[in-house]
């Protein structure tokens, strides 16, 4: 074979060898390719619009596309009516580029918005002109959109055309909307179609009120329900409950549930699964006695159905469904059917159950009552116990729903023990513990809050609290439990757990903490010993070299104002906070002005020249950051009477 063409025709060869071509040629065409596609920056955006929206060049008119609203926001509605809308009648036209019409259909809906604005501006009867040329252009637009050979073009017409909706009033613009989406409907060419339409009738239900739903929805539904494609029978169920919640019970009764009983035996799976989605709200519209009865047979047969797909989908929902029922309708066979699909004892098809299962279970659990926690009592255990961390962490985080259904006298013996391994547990699966502490331990006895102290403890140590996330977390929490623990507790345990997490090396832990060595003090209060140490911490913080902790000392100061009397506030820490004044760290200066503008709210330090002298000096502070914190306290101390002089 020919070296040359082994080189791909680019190099040629001679005596002295194979040389590369000179490539100076090459450059000077791809910077002639890059300088066709910048754009003028020079221009205002209505010119840039106008220049670059008919390029030849897809990039700039994708470009342009995406300035239409703020285009729009810089010139007059008039200009804009003119200008911009001609301009997007000839994106429609761009048949080539899909990419740029899906752009188009994102932009539409804020475009209209602020041409809707400008509408209201004008006089009265050019406003109703205006807004009902503005309406009338963009649901034109938006009916292209919908009907485009792309279908991510088509969505975003759906988007569109319910954001659209709202920026009017439904009288003015139902007629129209409703007109769009039954042409969808009753489109016989594009199953697609079809199943947009029932999309819309979906999100759009709340702005069509109920007599249009009943007038033209349910007929559709009814029509399309039969529909020889599965894919639109399967969105008519997926959308049915969103409907039902528009109109009251007895149309439900007489008019919905014959089509969800349909498409509950159709003979495709995922019509089916697309009912289990909907059971729940479709549960709720209608009248008790229906819902005790033939939904909840509904929801047994799923449980039961031949698809594996069926059976997960209305055990991911039983929870919402079975939050609907009366107590005494809810029975422990139902219980059962649906516990016993997650024990070990019995073949788990899909681990993703056990997920399913822990998500539901605190509505399970808030239905039964801690009369009937027996019932779940072996799945909560095992859920515990799951060797898959995401469900454990479920569990975490709906530890608090539990305690609250037991009450404190149960929740010690039941759930205290699957507290100390959650919260002694992975990162991911102790923050869920963590995050709820303020709500769990309320409900806790106070002989199980003494015994969950050391396990609280035990999980905040440095080593156990490597992730400053969970650092953070945890400093959120301490100040609400300082109220749930005696003094001495909160002293002996809570305590140094906080003020190590007050000088953390992370700033949004920090500035967590700032509140702590307030909420330690207001629980002890009365005990000077106690106090007088946390307020010889605060004052080293004030005097430190690190920039860090004076700041930490100032913002600690703020939040102290509002726990400390403030006499005490003034004897032993005002003099060290305006000692900062002239701090050469600016982030410690605005921190200083954070605390003064709390300080101005209490009329005995309000009263005190040097701390209008203080405010004054920050007011005209070199630092733009800092002089806005000032006007801050200075607006507080304006609204309470004045700095004084």
């Amino acid at each position: 074979m020919d070296a040359n063409a082994l080189n791909g025709g680019d190099c040629y060869g001679d005596e002295d060898g194979v040389h590369l071509p000179d490539l100076a040629d090459d450059e000077e065409i791809l910077d002639d390719a890059l300088s066709a596609l910048v754009i003028d920056d020079t221009l205002s955006l209505i010119e840039r619009v106008q220049r670059y929206i008919n390029s030849e060049h897809d990039l700039h008119r994708l470009f342009t596309t995406k300035l239409l609203t703020d285009a729009a926001e810089e010139v007059s509605y008039d200009v804009a009516i003119a200008t911009l809308l001609p301009l997007v009648d000839n994106l429609m036209q761009e048949e080539d580029s899909a990419v740029i019409r899906q752009a188009l259909g994102e932009q539409l809906p804020s475009l209209t918005a602020v041409l809707v604005r400008g509408a209201k501006k004008l006089d009265e009867d050019d406003m109703r002109r205006a807004l009902n040329e503005v309406k009338s252009k963009a649901l034109g637009f938006v009916a292209n959109l919908l009907v485009d050979d792309s279908q991510q073009v088509c969505e975003s017409g759906q988007e569109a055309l319910v954001s659209i909706s709202k920026l009017f009033q439904p009288d003015d613009v139902n007629a129209e909307v409703l007109t769009v989406v039954l042409g969808l409907a009753h489109s016989d060419d594009s199953e697609e179609h079809r199943i947009s339409a029932l999309h819309l009738f979906k999100e759009l239900a709340p702005l069509l009120g109920e007599k249009l739903v009943l007038t033209f929805g349910i007929e559709q539904f009814m029509k399309l329900s039969r529909d020889p494609m599965f894919k639109v029978r399967k969105a008519t169920a997926a959308a049915i409950g969103a409907i039902a919640d528009e109109i009251h019970a007895t149309a439900v009764q007489e008019r919905v549930l014959p089509i969800v009983l349909e498409l509950s035996t159709d003979s495709i799976w995922s019509v089916r699964k697309g009912v289990c989605e909907s059971l729940h709200e479709v549960a709720k519209a209608v009248p008790d006695a229906v819902r005790h009865s033939t939904l909840l047979d509904l929801c047994v047969n799923f449980l039961k159905d031949e698809s594996r797909w069926v059976r997960k989908c209305m055990f991911q929902n039983f929870g919402p469904f079975i939050h609907t029922l009366a107590l005494d309708q809810v029975s422990s066979a139902l219980i059962k059917q649906w516990r016993d699909m997650v024990l070990p004892e019995v073949d788990c098809e899909d681990k993703d159950y056990l997920m399913s299962c822990a998500y539901n279970l605190p509505a399970v659990a808030a239905k039964l009552g801690s009369g009937r926690w027996v019932e779940i009592r072996e799945m909560f255990d095992v859920l515990v116990a799951s060797d898959q961390w995401k469900v454990r962490r479920c569990i975490a985080y709906g530890l608090h729903e539990y305690a609250r259904v037991l009450g404190p006298e149960q929740s010690e013996a039941l759930l205290l023990p699957a507290f100390g391994k959650l919260i002694a547990d992975l990162d991911e699966v102790k923050v869920g513990a963590l995050s709820s502490l303020d709500k769990f331990i309320p409900n806790l006895s106070a002989a199980a809050r003494a015994r969950a102290l050391p396990m609280i403890e035990e999980a905040c140590t440095e080593d156990n609290l490597a992730d400053w996330r969970l650092r953070e977390v945890v400093a959120t929490q301490l100040p609400p439990m300082c109220s749930f623990f005696e003094p001495e507790a909160v002293h002996d345990t809570l305590q140094p757990i906080g003020m190590r997490l007050w000088t953390d090396e992370v700033a949004k832990v920090r500035n967590a903490s700032s509140a702590l060595p307030g909420a330690f003090f207001a629980r002890i209060r009365g005990r000077a010993e106690w106090e007088n140490e946390i307020i010889q911490g605060i004052q080293m913080a004030g005097r430190a070299r690190g920039w860090v902790t004076r700041q930490v000392f100032a913002l600690t100061c703020k939040e102290l104002v509002g726990s400390m009397q403030v006499e005490l506030f003034k004897q032993r820490l005002l003099s060290q906070l305006l000692g900062i004044l002239d701090d050469r760290v600016a982030n410690v200066r605005i921190a200083l002005a954070q605390a003064l503008a709390a300080c101005v709210g209490h009329t005995a330090l309000l009263e005190m020249p040097e701390v209008g002298r203080a405010v004054e000096q920050l007011l005209s502070d070199e630092d733009v950051d800092v002089r806005e914190a000032a006007i801050t306290a200075k607006e507080i101390a304006d609204g309470s009477g004045g700095l004084r002089p």
